[in-house]
C-alpha cells in the first residue's frame, strides 16, 4: 500500500473510527472477502489539496491552454460521459486527428504509467504531452503562462494555491494543479465494489458468474488490482498476431518500443483499466473494437488464443459493466447510494466531514490509504501461462440472455485527441 500525502488538517478521529468500523463490518476481517480477491475496491474518498485541485479543475476545462484557444483537456476527456469522447481517435487543433484511442481520465491516478506507451511516469509529467503536441493543443509554455497572467482571476487563484512560490504562474505550477485535479477523478462505489465490501445483492448471478469466468479464463492476469488494469505492460497479440491480421501497421502500433527501442517491447502497451469500460467505447489502442463484446472477442482470439461459448463472453461483459463507479464533478463528492458503509460514517458525511458543500475554492479533505495491486495470485498466473493450450471452459449452464448492447445509454460525446 502507498502512503497518503497529508496537505491539510486531518479529518476528525471520529470520522476515521467510523470509516474503519464500517469497513470492518462490511468485510468481516482482513483475510476474508475483498482481501482474498485479485481485484480490490477503490477508496470511497481520496485526499487532495483543495486549492490546487479547484485550480486544476478550471485549467482542465481551459481552452486557452491550446494555441488557438479552442481545445481543452475536457475536449478529449468529457467528465459528463466516461472521461473520454467516444471517438476512434481524437480531433485536436485545426481538425487534426490523433494516432491512438484516448483513454478515460477517470482513475488515472492509479495507473503506474501514463499514455498507452507509458512514456510519462506521473500525471504531472503527462500534462506536457497533449499541450505541446502538434496534433492536440500545439501550444508552448511561455504563451500559456502569458495568457493566464492576463486573466483577471488566475493570478489570485495561483497565489492562493502556491503562496510560497515567487513565480506564481509557471509551467510547473500549471502542471501540478492539473495533476492534483486528475488525482481527484476517482469513481468509487461501483456495484462490484459494493459486492466486494459485503453487499451480496449488489450484482446478479450472471455478473457473479462473469467474474468467476474472468478469473478462470485468465483475464485477471492483466486486469487486476484497484484499477482492474493500468499496472503493467503487455504485448497485444501475445498468442495470435493481431497486427498481421489487421494490416497497415503504423508507428503508433509499435507501442512501448517507441519509448525503449527494445525489440521485446514491440506492440506492447499499458494494460488499460476496465473501471469505466462500460462507458468508453470504442476500445483497444486503435479504437477498432466498437463494443465491449468486440473487445472481449479480440482478447480471446489474440491474448488467450482460446474459444469460448457466447454465454461465457456475455457473462464477462456483464461483469465488466459492474465496475463503473460514481463521480460528481459539481462538488467533488461521491454519492454513496446503497453503500455498505456504516450509518455512523454516512451521518458524519452529512454533518460536514464528508458531504457538506465544499468551500468556495475546493474539495473536502479526506484521508484514505490508497492501494495499488501487483501481480495476480500464483494459481491464476499458472492458469494463464497455459491458456494457449487449454480447452474452452464448459460449465454445463443453461443458456442465458445476451447482455444489453454496449451502445445503450451512451450519451453524446465531443472530439478527443490520441493518448
Amino acid at each position: 500500500m502507498m502512503h497518503t500525502r497529508q496537505t491539510t488538517p486531518k479529518p476528525s478521529h471520529r470520522l476515521l473510527r467510523a470509516f474503519g468500523l464500517s469497513l470492518a463490518l462490511s468485510l468481516g476481517s482482513a483475510e476474508y472477502g475483498a482481501a482474498a480477491e485479485p481485484i480490490k475496491p477503490l477508496p470511497v474518498m481520496i485526499e487532495v489539496n483543495e486549492a490546487k485541485a479547484e485550480l486544476g479543475r478550471l485549467l482542465f476545462h481551459e481552452p486557452r491552454l491550446s494555441k488557438n484557444d479552442t481545445i481543452s483537456c475536457a475536449t478529449c476527456h468529457d467528465l459528463s460521459a466516461g472521461g473520454d469522447d467516444g471517438q476512434v481517435v481524437s480531433t485536436g487543433i485545426e481538425g487534426r486527428t490523433g494516432l491512438v484511442n484516448a483513454p478515460t481520465v477517470f482513475n488515472s491516478a492509479y495507473n503506474f504509467k501514463q499514455f498507452w506507451d507509458g512514456r510519462a511516469h506521473t500525471l504531472k509529467e503527462q500534462v506536457d504531452g497533449p499541450l505541446q503536441s502538434r496534433i492536440e493543443m500545439e501550444s508552448i509554455w511561455p504563451d500559456v503562462v502569458t495568457k493566464l497572467f492576463q486573466d483577471k482571476d488566475y493570478p489570485r487563484m495561483f497565489q492562493q494555491a502556491y503562496p510560497n512560490d515567487s513565480q506564481i504562474i509557471s509551467r510547473e505550477n500549471i502542471k501540478d494543479a492539473i495533476a492534483e485535479f486528475q488525482r481527484s477523478l476517482i469513481t468509487p462505489n461501483s456495484r462490484f465494489d459494493q459486492w466486494l465490501r459485503g453487499n451480496v445483492g449488489a450484482i446478479n448471478e450472471q455478473e457473479k458468474e462473469g467474474y468467476a469466468l474472468f478469473k478462470r479464463y485468465g483475464c485477471v492476469s492483466c486486469h487486476q488490482g484497484a484499477n482492474v488494469g493500468g499496472n503493467m505492460f503487455q504485448v497485444f497479440g501475445v498468442i495470435n498476431d493481431y497486427f498481421r491480421k489487421r494490416g497497415n501497421i503504423t508507428d503508433a502500433d509499435l507501442g512501448r518500443f517507441n519509448v525503449t527501442g527494445n525489440e521485446v517491447d514491440k506492440h506492447a502497451f499499458k494494460v488499460p483499466s476496465l473501471r469505466m469500460a462500460a462507458h468508453t467505447a470504442p476500445y483497444l489502442h486503435d479504437g477498432s473494437a466498437g463494443t465491449l463484446r468486440d473487445a472481449v472477442d479480440a482478447m480471446f482470439e489474440f491474448q488467450l488464443g482460446r474459444e469460448a461459448p457466447d454465454e461465457d463472453k456475455e457473462a464477462i461483459v456483464a461483469f465488466i459493466k459492474t465496475l463503473a463507479g460514481e463521480y460528481r464533478e459539481s462538488n467533488y463528492r461521491f454519492d454513496l447510494g446503497e453503500s455498505p458503509l456504516s450509518a455512523e460514517f454516512q451521518e458524519d458525511s452529512r454533518n460536514g466531514h464528508l458531504g457538506q458543500s465544499p468551500a468556495p475554492n475546493g474539495l473536502q479533505e479526506i484521508s484514505v490509504v490508497e492501494t495499488v495491486e501487483g501481480s495476480p495470485p500464483a494459481d491464476i498466473a499458472e492458469t494463464i501461462s497455459q491458456n494457449g493450450k487449454a480447452p474452452p471452459l464448459r460449465t454445463g449452464r443453461a443458456a442465458k440472455p445476451a447482455a444489453e448492447s454496449e451502445a445503450a445509454g451512451r450519451s453524446g460525446r465531443s472530439g478527443r485527441s490520441g493518448r
